[in-house]
């Protein structure tokens, strides 16, 4: 039995235990003996989508786990869209009773994984059905160490078998925020005439059923587009796209001021009004408000 049929008997597996589970938030960490990384799995009965009946995430480090976790809870913090955005592995069991087995990478589009990354994906898959399992006698069993500042891992040693251990929690890196205007442009913008009556609204994101142009088809394109409120119509439209290690996800949300202040010069005004439609645009314009005095104001949609 190849890999992928054995992730696909697991998740039958799992889905005759009844109703799937709902780990919406990483309860125990899984420590593969071959890997640099932990990862903590997510699983979830599929919803909105026939074809499917539930899939299981195994996100990938320390970093990760906390980025999602923060997600979770506030969808404007940090810089994350979607999980899809978060490295690691995601695995679906259809209808039918076959899976499909993806890789996650920030900025890319998932790719089916490959022979070695579905023996690792089947080995931890192994390991959370029995915790599933464990977790239906024992409700409580994912705590047993929190009281130490540790979380339950599943471990695997040398031997290749699996044993319970605690896992002290590693804490979130600090992040900052920066947001470059440039100067030059600014120069020219502050002499620029602010029509009060027109009214932008930004919008920047991913889609993911579009790839970038350019990078051969294997980058999602992050989109920023600008709409004139009363005609409708788009004033401005630009793609972007992930370039490592110069830019990042995060980046390519910092630089949208500086793109939007750049369309602005060559526009020749500056909008009385610029409208975003969450608190990560409107945080992240407040310098370029500082700077050019148009009214900014947040509008979800």
């Amino acid at each position: 039995m190849d890999s992928l049929a054995k992730i696909a008997d697991i998740l039958r597996r799992i889905d005759a235990l009844g109703k799937w589970p709902e780990i919406l938030y990483p309860m125990w960490v899984l420590k593969p003996h071959d890997s640099v990384f932990p990862y903590f799995p997510i699983v979830n009965p599929s919803r909105g989508d026939p074809a499917t009946k539930g899939h299981v995430s195994f996100l990938e480090g320390w970093q990760t786990f906390h980025d999602y976790n923060i997600w979770m809870q506030d969808k404007d913090a940090g810089f994350l869209s979607h999980p899809i955005e978060l490295p690691g592995f995601n695995i679906l069991l259809k209808t039918d009773g076959t899976a499909s087995a993806v890789r996650q990478t920030p900025g890319f589009l998932v790719r089916d994984t490959d022979e070695k990354q579905s023996e690792l994906i089947a080995a931890m898959l192994w390991e959370t059905y029995g915790m599933l399992m464990r977790l239906e006698e024992n409700p409580k069993l994912a705590f047993k160490f929190l009281d130490d500042g540790c979380m339950l891992s599943r471990e695997q040693g040398a031997d290749g078998k699996w044993s319970d251990a605690p896992l002290k929690v590693v804490p979130p890196r600090r992040k900052t925020e920066c947001v470059r205007l440039s100067k030059a442009a600014l120069k020219v913008a502050k002499d620029l005439p602010i029509l009060q009556d027109r009214v932008f609204k930004v919008e920047f994101g991913f889609d993911m059923r579009t790839f970038a142009a350019g990078f051969g088809g294997k980058r999602m394109a992050y989109r920023l587009k600008c709409t004139d409120s009363q005609s409708q119509e788009t004033v401005f439209e630009q793609m972007f796209a992930v370039q490592p290690p110069e830019l990042n996800i995060q980046d390519l949300w910092q630089n949208v001021p500086d793109a939007v202040l750049q369309k602005l010069v060559a526009l020749a005004f500056i909008p009385g009004e610029i409208v975003v439609p969450n608190a990560r645009l409107f945080r992240l314009f407040r310098p370029l408000m500082g700077e050019l005095q148009f009214k900014l104001s947040m509008r979800r949609d």
